[in-house]
């Protein structure tokens, strides 16, 4: 009998243990659980794509979360993407990194300029992306 509680215990916490080393993935999660992890490394999969203000995952986030993977931009505004992300364009693809927020004042005195939606974020630089076999 105590060899099995004993067993059961070091079994619980191996378990407890790698689930505690691993980023949480936010896959089809809603705005509550991206904001409940604002600042945290955290981890998405989707097809990578190019979005509107740069890589996106594709199927990664519901409708109502907008999620892009930016380039912290060198003072010459130009930026070359790494040949690993390039590579992985368009293939199912895991990225892991601290998640940001950035937000658009709305409430703008001439109602005709136009406000980006608020989107969350990873860096770029900052992100690791790896090839993932499809589900």
């Amino acid at each position: 009998m105590k060899t099995k509680f004993t067993l059961y215990a070091l079994i619980a916490s191996v378990s407890l243990a790698v689930s505690a080393g691993q980023p949480p993935d936010l896959t089809g999660e809603g705005p509550a659980t991206f904001k409940a992890n604002l600042g945290k490394v955290v981890t998405l999969r989707g097809r990578l794509e190019e979005g509107k203000e740069g890589p996106c995952l594709f199927g990664a986030t519901p409708t109502n979360v907008v999620f892009y993977v930016i380039p912290d931009m060198p003072p010459s505004g130009i930026y070359t993407y790494p040949g690993s992300w390039d590579r992985l364009m368009h293939q199912q693809v895991r990225v892991t990194g601290e998640l940001k927020f950035r937000s658009f004042d709305r409430m703008k005195k001439d109602s005709l300029v136009q406000a980006p939606p608020d989107y969350y974020y990873m860096v770029l630089q900052q992100t690791s992306v790896e090839g993932i076999q499809p589900k």
